[in-house]
């Protein structure tokens, strides 16, 4: 008798398991959807919204939804969030997807907006930094690895411009800039 109880009582619990995780796909999938089409009218921050809310449903989120958030973050231009987004994404999913090649060009896009305005702030000041301050490196961001894209796909090299720390010198980083010593 206790074994038939045990026995129902566990198979109405995976039942109810079953219904509850497509409940919450479902939901996570509305959620997405609604972030999408926000994204299409231009309205990132309501896309962030949706997107959010989605991560808050206890179950399994596809990895796409960091590009979806990276991608409002650039377009709101809140770049660091963006490229940590996009990285994340990028460990997780395949190199052969659209979404992997977006995520990269948008993070392409962001390094050449942050080299240009370094390279604006060299030009307006005399110097943004001392000779002798580290920084950590613009160039790969302190990662080491510098990311390139390709026609067979992205080519992952060394930073051959900063210490093992992912740090540079600020005169070493002005010298890169200015097409001096580059490694």
């Amino acid at each position: 008798m206790k074994n038939s109880i045990f026995i129902i009582l566990v198979g109405f619990s995976i039942t109810l398991f079953g219904q509850n995780k497509r409940y919450f796909d479902s939901l996570v999938n509305y959620k997405i959807s609604l972030g999408l089409k926000c994204i299409d009218s231009s309205k990132y921050e309501n896309a962030t919204v949706h997107f959010l809310q989605a991560t808050q449903i206890p179950t399994t989120l596809p990895n796409e939804i960091l590009f979806y958030l990276g991608k409002c973050s650039y377009y709101l231009k809140e770049y660091e969030k963006s490229i940590q987004l996009i990285d994340k994404f990028a460990t997780l999913t395949d190199t052969n997807t659209s979404y992997y090649i977006e995520s990269q060009i948008i993070k392409e896009e962001i390094l050449k907006k942050e080299e240009k305005n370094i390279t604006v702030q060299i030009q307006n000041t005399e110097k943004p930094c001392k000779d002798e301050e580290v920084l950590i490196c613009p160039i790969c961001r302190g990662t080491k690895v510098i990311v390139k894209n390709s026609k067979i796909g992205p080519i992952f090299t060394n930073c051959e411009s900063c210490d093992e720390k992912g740090q540079i010198k600020c005169i070493d980083y002005l010298d890169y800039l200015r097409g001096k010593n580059n490694k």
